[in-house]
């Protein structure tokens, strides 16, 4: 659950390289914990900051271009987690590079993680190695139906013929029964609708975008700097469920130390979870639920319903509601590949493959174990599914 307590704020000042002056705009960094903390160094956009009880004291690292921003809330989350040793050093992201993100997507930090769980055995998920990710936004939320029908609608009257209509349960739920090649196409049209450089092409020299048919893509093909829209390659995916914690389950801090208790319907959209979308209405057996519905303020019936469950990150529905597509070609045994061997930065996946991944489960899964953040599925990517969507990412 997203941290709040807030005993102690401790604000960089200028001399501690707390802003760096971009077309007059200075930022300003924040850092907040659990526990007394006190920053000690700042060189080379790192921030190092050392707490009172060592492991498992949690922090949150926040920004804002104005300090009135940091006193009155005007701030976003940058990096969330929970600390391993009496000092920590984070990389800050840099203004000259990334500004807060735009409206509806959430800054994803540049950093490693600890990719894998091994909880799950020796099965696809594992071994647990490092990864490191570049800065990316993401969509704070699952696309839902009123913003796919918007792009598609503009698509359809440039160049996109066979974009599929898609289904939900209504315009403010997730868009579902999509493909990997129907989600791949809308983001192109994302792109260009909004007046950015599509990121999937038609061929190798890049020089066609990717607006019919169902391509079977290649990682040559992709535009991977240009500044539009994407589906999120696993690795990103999975560092942005994390939210920035370590050693948990779930976008979330697992409740009790367990992977598979304490996940009811007040947390996520599974199965037999209790959510209110579980009654059963024609055509669906269960249902999603709105995007973004776990925020702590949804009132049905005169009832608050469920928590805030934002993670670390700020991002919504990250385990159950709706399967998310992925870049990624699957590999069952693709992990171990790398076993003993340093992992590449930005993994884009195996070069071989018939299907593409899936992430994050979904509103018909009936056990919430499957809700982690390191399981892993996949699918044939011209198949759609009443519980395959997405989200997007956008290069910086």
């Amino acid at each position: 659950m997203k941290h709040r307590t807030l005993s102690v704020c401790a604000f960089l000042t200028v001399s501690g390289l707390c802003r760096e002056s971009l077309a007059q705009s200075p930022v300003f960094f924040r850092i907040s914990s659990d526990t007394n903390s006190a920053i000690t160094a700042t060189a080379n956009w790192n921030l190092t900051w050392t707490n009172a009880t060592g492991t498992g004291s949690t922090y949150t690292l926040e920004w804002s271009f104005t300090t009135a921003g940091l006193a009155t809330g005007g701030v976003e989350t940058v990096a969330y987690g929970s600390t391993t040793s009496l000092a920590t050093s984070l990389p800050m992201p840099r203004p000259t590079t990334v500004r807060p993100a735009p409206s509806r997507l959430r800054l994803i930090p540049d950093g490693t993680f600890q990719m894998g769980n091994s909880y799950l055995g020796s099965g696809p998920a594992n071994p647990v190695h490092i990864v490191r990710t570049h800065a990316l936004y993401m969509d704070k939320c699952e696309v839902c139906f009123d913003v796919w029908n918007d792009i598609r609608n503009w698509a359809l009257t440039n160049g996109y013929a066979d974009l599929a209509a898609g289904t939900a349960v209504d315009t403010n739920h997730p868009v579902q029964t999509v493909t990997w090649n129907d989600c791949a196409k809308w983001c192109n049209a994302r792109s260009e609708k909004e007046n950015l450089t599509a990121a999937y092409c038609s061929d190798a020299q890049k020089t066609n975008v990717y607006r019919t048919g169902n391509l079977d893509l290649q990682d040559s093909w992709v535009r991977w700097d240009a500044n539009g829209y994407r589906l999120p390659t696993e690795a990103e995916w999975e560092k942005a469920a994390r939210g920035g914690l370590v050693g948990h389950y779930f976008p979330w801090p697992s409740f009790g130390g367990t992977a598979t208790s304490h996940i009811d319907g007040t947390m996520a959209n599974f199965n037999n979870s209790g959510d209110p979308w579980d009654t059963p209405e024609p055509p669906f057996d269960v249902e999603t639920t709105p995007v973004g519905y776990y925020n702590g303020s949804q009132v049905i019936n005169g009832i608050m319903q469920g928590a805030d469950m934002t993670n670390g990150y700020g991002l919504y529905d990250m385990a159950g509601n709706v399967r998310e597509w992925c870049w990624d070609r699957y590999d069952g045994n693709y992990y171990f590949a790398y076993a003993t061997n340093a992992w590449p930065d930005d993994p884009t996946g195996p070069t071989n493959g018939a299907t593409r991944v899936l992430r994050g489960s979904s509103y018909l899964a009936n056990n919430p174990a499957g809700l982690q953040c390191a399981q892993r599925y996949d699918n044939d990517p011209t198949n759609s599914a009443s519980d395959f969507g997405f989200r997007c990412v956008r290069g910086l």
